[in-house]
């Protein structure tokens, strides 16, 4: 308990003669707070209005998105690679399949072109 107040004494009077070497002025430093406080009160209600009066992105009228986007690449490289290899194995199937992949990757929606990949890439190993 004595610990506790001799700590406490010598951080009162090392603060307060922090004070009195510097000359603080506690209204002074009660202004400024209020001052920051206004301060940063203006800078919330600007942000909030700016945000509020930003546009929202839409989509493209060509209907792209980052899941068609993500899809084309993955199928349509997936179907390069079937198309390929038909072609070197002399594989009719696997380079059909290949094309479709690639015609897939262009015209279907993200959803339908999974579909048609995967029914593809099925239907072309069970033939083999």
């Amino acid at each position: 308990m004595v610990g506790r107040m001799l700590r406490f004494l010598i951080v009162f009077f090392a603060l307060c003669s922090m004070n009195a070497a510097n000359e603080i002025d506690i209204n002074d430093l009660s202004k400024n707070v209020s001052n920051y406080q206004d301060l940063l009160k203006d800078k919330l209600a600007e942000l909030e209005k700016a945000q509020s009066s930003e546009p929202v992105a839409k989509p493209t009228s060509s209907g792209i998105n980052t899941a068609f986007l993500f899809a084309s690449l993955i199928w349509g490289s997936i179907g390069t690679g079937y198309f390929i290899y038909g072609k070197k194995s002399q594989k009719p199937l696997a380079l059909v399949g290949g094309l479709v992949l690639i015609a897939a990757s262009y015209f279907c929606g993200p959803l339908m072109m999974s579909v048609v990949g995967v029914g593809v890439m099925v239907g072309v190993y069970k033939t083999h």
